[in-house]
């Protein structure tokens, strides 16, 4: 063989790899290419899924918000007629502590002082007709 034919079995060897090189890259790339389609299905699977997850979470958070509404609602008019009632309550009290204070007023000042003024006016006749001076005075 000669330089030239060698050189010749050389390169018709190399071309021959790269064929068999290339062949097995298309393989390859289609294999991977397949996997990516099927990965790309999956992923668009997921996230289909994914959404009408949040769908149904928004539709429930939905019925959560108007629940949560009313129910504000209710407590507010709750609230209203509680403190319509206290301040009903407060206002009935202080007219009775008011009342509870003249009375006793009325006990101590009234009945008890008229009973101390007559003491005192017949301790003053009993000092007087027993020439004892008044004390204190």
């Amino acid at each position: 063989m000669s330089g030239s034919d060698e050189n010749t079995a050389i390169l018709r060897a190399i071309w021959s790899d790269m064929k068999a090189l290339g062949a097995r890259t298309g393989a390859i790339g289609r294999e991977l290419g397949e996997r990516i389609d099927g990965t790309n299905a999956r992923i668009d699977a997921l996230r289909k899924e994914m959404h009408a997850g949040f769908e149904r979470l928004d539709g429930r958070i939905d019925e959560t918000n108007a629940r949560l509404d009313e129910t504000n609602a209710r407590l507010d008019e709750t609230n209203g007629r509680l403190d319509a009632r206290l301040d009903s309550l407060y206002h009935v009290t202080q007219e009775g502590f008011v009342a509870l204070a003249g009375r006793i007023d009325n006990l101590l000042l009234g009945q008890h002082g008229s009973e101390h003024a007559e003491l005192r006016e017949r301790v003053a006749r009993l000092e007087g007709r027993a020439g004892i001076a008044p004390a204190g005075r």
